[in-house]
């Protein structure tokens, strides 16, 4: 199953795609059980990888990252 990060709001926020290290903060849509927030503070690739991971954990079909 593949999941998707979404990067609109983050976009649409800062105005360009997320990049570097910070605090990355992400939602989770899974059926049943409603919305799942993640955070992860490091570089924004293993930020990516470690919410692709927790999302398949928790059901979830897609990552929608947030505005930190």
């Amino acid at each position: 199953m593949t999941i998707k990060v979404d990067l609109t709001e983050y976009k649409f926020s800062h105005g360009k795609n997320p990049r570097g290290r910070g605090l990355w903060i992400a939602a989770v849509y899974a059926e049943g059980r409603g919305w799942t927030e993640l955070h992860y503070n490091g570089l924004w690739s293993e930020a990516r990888a470690q919410f692709i991971r927790e999302a398949r954990d928790i059901g979830g079909a897609d990552v929608v990252v947030l505005q930190p």
